[in-house]
């Protein structure tokens, strides 16, 4: 998965964001303001995700899901956010090389109007693809 990324790519916070971190997908808070360009925005950003399963044959959001609806409740939906039959994207990648200020993405509260925002519980997950040394969080 590593040299798919590394061969991908990769688009960058403008200067508001130090250190440079880099990303390739989409959020809704980055376009909390049109649900159209948001969802029109939705394919492209699946790009890397689509390259995962074609090259690695690595499904991750797939995967994520399938390991969240192995535990849930019998008869608890696990699926990815819908609006209007458009689905939301899932699996941002971000490349941080040494660190991010500390932040929530919350769908009630970045997207009241949105779907998003009536949900009852979310998730968020990390990945590491590269080994790194440490492991601590400090809070």
């Amino acid at each position: 998965m590593v040299k798919v990324i590394e061969t991908h790519d990769i688009n960058y916070y403008g200067e508001k964001v130090f250190p440079p971190i880099g990303c390739v997908g989409i959020t809704q808070f980055e376009n909390q303001t049109s649900k159209e360009t948001y969802f029109a925005s939705v394919e492209r950003a699946q790009s890397l995700q689509k390259r995962f399963m074609r090259e690695a044959g690595v499904d991750v959001v797939g995967r994520v899901q399938s390991l969240i609806q192995s535990v849930a409740p019998l008869g608890l939906p696990v699926r990815l956010a819908q609006e209007d039959g458009k689905q939301y994207f899932a699996g941002l990648l971000r490349l941080i090389n040494s660190s991010a200020l500390i932040h929530a993405d919350y769908g009630p509260f970045d997207g009241p109007e949105w779907e998003i925002g009536a949900i009852t519980a979310q998730l968020t997950w990390n990945i590491l693809l590269k080994e790194v040394k440490g492991g601590e969080s400090v809070v």
